[in-house]
């Protein structure tokens, strides 16, 4: 199991770049069909800086998408996408995980600077038991920005 967490992990870093799609015309032209950035970013955290969190943004105008890895260490992680819209510095986001083998969703939110992502934390929802956003929610949850590798 922890073979598969690390090489999620891996794969998800190592898929980050910047990229942009182009096509080249009839003239030799070259056209590009999409612009976009990537970006990533990355928080390690627990006592001994074992729990890793990998997020790949892929940037398209208002257009979100991209992958959301949480691997705490020795605990089950959630891999998935994200989709979403990203207006101003704001992103939300559905992030769709597999967590032991169940499929599951999540809506995330995010605030984009410079060098750094903020997630706003989940609350519990004392009727369902599940993980929510709130009025109360802040973006205290600190990625900070790594180089998306090829």
């Amino acid at each position: 199991m922890k073979i598969f967490i690390l090489f999620a992990v891996a794969l998800a870093v190592g898929s980050c770049s910047n990229n942009n799609s182009e096509s080249q015309t009839a003239s030799g032209n070259v056209m590009i069909d999409l612009q976009y950035d990537t970006l990533c970013f990355q928080k390690v955290s627990g006592n001994l800086n074992q729990d890793t969190a990998t997020i790949q943004l892929l940037l398209q105008g208002e257009s979100v998408k991209g992958r959301f890895s949480n691997v705490p260490f020795e605990k089950d992680a959630r891999i998935g996408t994200l989709s979403g819209t990203k207006k101003n510095s704001l992103i939300s986001c559905v992030w769709a995980y597999s967590q032991e083998g169940m499929v599951d969703s999540l809506l995330v939110e995010f605030k984009l600077s410079e060098n750094t992502l903020l997630q706003k934390d989940f609350k519990i929802d004392s009727k369902t038991g599940r993980e929510i956003l709130t009025d109360s929610s802040s973006f205290s949850i600190v990625f900070n920005k790594i180089k998306c590798s090829n």
